[in-house]
């Protein structure tokens, strides 16, 4: 007798959710490196289904004495990363969504400039010294550790003709162009991060207390502006004032580094590391959905050369939209250059991915005779 029914099935996985963000897969190479490859994101899609306690939904078919069971979608992964180790193919993968819905998540490139102090006679006869390079550089260190930034460096030069009015009035470089952008470009960097440490000033109390004689305390007042620019287009993409007191440890000897693990352990130093984890904190909040952007090297052909490569997590199958830069210059309420302005040109998609750049193949309906070098890429 033949008999066709559904019956649905809820099938709920065991495994105990680690809260892990990703998973590495496993597979051996037997044949083609592309077979291992599929193997081993297959391996990273059980192991997401495992691990994260995933409930599938499925219906049971029954015809006859034959019975199909059909499982519910498989986990949706995006590779990160993938490696050879011998005979071995391994691929990291993160969960599509994991994210918080923004895409997928490039690695933006950030280089930092100088944190010059308001009132310099604060600190030169105190023992604190260092910090104009410290600070940006103890940014951007914590920045790269969190993995979803890469660091371009600090170099000891200001942004801005008064630092006090800070992040307005940027220096014009060469030909009228922002000397921002000009870093910025040189350097490689879609983010600018400068600031200005507004106070840093010193309060000694002393008094006379029965038996015990003279005693004072030390207090001190940080005060750390911090701004972030993007590097394409000059614009202001976040600005924020952290301060803290410090009191009891905070006049120190000169042969403390700044941002070490002895100048930590001061009163100070506690002070500092609260402000750099909270400013790292909201650096990564607030720029996590930004669109990732890439400078245009070079067009030849169908193919454009872009220079952002394996390190900042492009891979081969992406698809961005080319940018042409037009003569026009876009200008803010305040007749100050936000740089040249651009026009969409249609996607291109990337076809090869090397250490530090990438090769793109124009789509059917992009523009080619509009892009040239200096033109840029960017995410949906």
């Amino acid at each position: 007798m033949n008999a066709r029914y559904a019956l649905p099935v809820l099938l709920l996985i065991c495994g105990l959710a680690q809260g892990a963000d990703n998973y590495v897969g496993t597979a051996a190479i037997d044949a083609e490196i592309a077979q291992a490859r599929q193997a081993a994101l297959a391996d990273a899609e059980a192991q997401a289904a495992e691990q994260e306690g995933m409930q599938i939904r499925s219906d049971t078919t029954q015809e006859g004495d034959q019975i199909t069971l059909h499982t519910g979608p498989t986990p949706r992964l995006r590779v990160i990363e993938e490696w050879r180790d011998g005979d071995l193919y391994h691929v990291r993968a993160e969960r599509d969504g994991a994210n918080g819905g923004c895409g997928p998540q490039y690695r933006k490139r950030i280089a930092a400039t100088a944190f010059p102090l308001l009132h310099p006679d604060q600190v030169y006869s105190n023992g604190i010294h260092g910090f104009e390079v410290g600070i940006p550089h103890e940014l951007l260190h914590r920045l790269a550790a969190s993995g979803n930034f890469l660091s371009r460096g600090v170099e000891a030069i200001t942004l801005y003709d008064a630092n006090a009015l800070a992040p307005e009035g940027i220096s014009q470089g060469s030909y009228g162009r922002s000397r921002l952008l000009e870093h910025a470009d040189r350097v490689g960097a879609d983010l600018i991060l400068s600031g200005v440490v507004r106070d840093l000033g010193l309060e000694v109390s002393r008094f006379q207390l029965p038996y015990v004689g003279r005693i004072g305390s030390s207090d001190r007042r940080v005060e750390i502006d911090l701004f972030i620019h993007d590097g394409h287009t000059g614009a202001l993409l976040l600005r924020h004032h952290y301060a803290e007191e410090a009191s009891g440890e905070v006049m120190l000897d000169r042969q403390i580094p700044f941002a070490s693990a002895a100048f930590y352990r001061t009163d100070l130093g506690h002070s500092f590391d609260a402000i750099f984890d909270r400013a790292v904190q909201e650096v990564q909040e607030r720029l996590h959905c930004l669109p990732f952007t890439a400078r245009v090297l070079r067009v030849s052909g169908d193919e454009v050369v872009i220079d952002a490569g394996a390190d900042t997590r492009i891979q081969v199958g992406d698809e961005l939209i080319a940018h042409a830069t037009r003569r026009d210059q876009l200008f803010d309420s305040g007749a100050r250059s936000r740089g040249p302005e651009r026009e969409p040109q249609g996607s291109v998609q990337v076809v090869d991915v090397q250490a530090d750049y990438s090769v793109a193949q124009l789509n059917g309906a992009t523009a080619l005779n509009r892009l040239q070098a200096g033109d840029l890429v960017s995410t949906r």
